[in-house]
């Protein structure tokens, strides 16, 4: 498939904010989602000659960093805690070019700390496709071939993790009400 190396660098370049996107959604760290794209990209290097439809290279690509990454964090069984300055850092490597629905409105409302907060009390399945959804834009089509489950799957993940999610932003800031009602009382 790759003519020379530099034809195997243009790729990664290419695929590199992809890949390592997909991989720090499911690690939560920068340097364990490094080292998946790497272990990835080996991978996908010895398995390039099984690839039958290189116009799907970039979803192939990623389905074997989901799986990589998903390896890493079982043998380390564990999952770190995502953080604002990261999910920053991530946020600036790439321009949206999308339309904006409902969903991307109402997340626009949300301040990134709150969404982050919130996103970290979701279980790991709703987390992954709410994030894989929204924030990458995956189709339906691609995130089941991903996540290795029914498209059916995917939409009542996505359905049930957005009442999930705002349920858990409504409560938050019900809560704040409360707690800046009550601050004010205080100062009377």
């Amino acid at each position: 498939m790759f003519g020379s190396h530099d034809d195997e660098q243009q790729v990664f370049e290419e695929l590199w904010d992809k890949m390592y996107r997909h991989a720090y959604m499911v690690v939560r760290d920068t340097h364990l989602a490094q080292d998946v794209v790497q272990e990835a990209w080996i991978k996908i290097w010895r398995q390039i000659k099984t690839l039958r439809e290189p116009d799907r290279l970039g979803a192939w690509a990623t389905k074997i960093v989901h799986h990589t990454a998903i390896d890493l964090v079982r043998r380390r069984q564990r999952w770190n805690e995502i953080s604002s300055e990261d999910v920053y850092e991530v946020e600036g490597t790439e321009e949206s070019t999308r339309t904006e629905g409902p969903e991307e409105v109402f997340f626009q409302r949300v301040d990134t700390d709150e969404l982050v907060r919130a996103l970290n009390q979701l279980s790991d399945d709703h987390r992954v496709v709410l994030v894989m959804r929204f924030y990458y834009d995956y189709k339906y089509d691609e995130m089941a071939d991903m996540l290795q489950v029914p498209v059916g799957v995917v939409k009542s993940r996505l359905h049930r993790a957005k009442n999930a999610l705002k349920q858990i932003l409504e409560h938050d800031r019900s809560s704040l009400s409360v707690r800046e009602v009550s601050v004010t009382d205080e100062r009377l």
